[in-house]
């Protein structure tokens, strides 16, 4: 020491190593270092993420069943007769498939066609009388009045003819309706009466269906439309 004091050489040391401890322990650099020293860390891989449409797949339970069926059922109330068919056999249009008693409409029809005839005669006869009078009128035998009256009964029996024709045009068809034909060609797929049983408007006697012509039912989902 000169004069007390520590030398030049000695001050600059003591500088400089509190310089490097300030930097050594400095929070930054500490780190920096430590990072620098420290392990390596794991392997980073980079994956490329690609949206693709997936196909889902969904099952529904479903049965096979003919684009056209018939349900066959009498119009009238009648007994079953006969039944010509059986499920499984293949019927043309227009084949007989059930036949139900007609007796009482045979009757009918029976009826309807005497009163045609009756009414018939009677119109025939009505005109006969309106030409006779008619002529008698032209010659003044017979009043004008005669031939007005006369000219009415032959109005009246006309259309007593004309409604006794319409009767038995109606229970001509309503005979027509105890012999049931198919409506198509098709095979019968079921049975439900025998001869003997009541038939009536409603009651399924015969199932028709047509098995050239197919498709498939499914229910299906509402959201599976979507």
């Amino acid at each position: 020491m000169e004069n007390g004091r520590f030398p030049r050489w000695m001050k600059v040391t003591v500088l400089l190593v509190v310089v490097l401890l300030v930097w050594w322990l400095w929070p930054s650099n500490r780190g920096e270092e430590v990072r620098n020293a420290g392990p390596s860390g794991p392997e980073v891989k980079v994956l490329k993420l690609e949206v693709q449409m997936v196909p889902s797949f969904n099952e529904f339970a479903g049965s096979v069943q003919s684009c056209q069926t018939a349900t066959i059922s009498s119009r009238i109330v009648a007994h079953v007769l006969e039944i010509k068919v059986y499920p499984g056999e293949s019927v043309k249009q227009g084949a007989l498939l059930v036949k139900l008693e007609d007796k009482d409409l045979r009757a009918r029809m029976s009826q309807a066609e005497s009163q045609l005839k009756a009414a018939e005669a009677t119109r025939e006869e009505a005109e006969k009388d309106f030409v006779r009078v008619r002529d008698l009128v032209k010659q003044q035998i017979e009043p004008v009045q005669q031939q007005e009256q006369v000219e009415s009964k032959v109005k009246n029996a006309r259309a007593a003819a004309e409604a006794a024709k319409q009767q038995v045009n109606e229970a001509r068809e309503t005979l027509g309706y105890a012999e049931i034909t198919a409506p198509f060609d098709g095979m019968v797929v079921d049975k439900q009466a025998e001869p003997g049983d009541l038939a009536y408007a409603g009651r399924t006697l015969l199932v028709l269906q047509d098995p050239g012509r197919l498709r498939l039912e499914a229910p299906v989902s509402e959201q599976c439309t979507r």
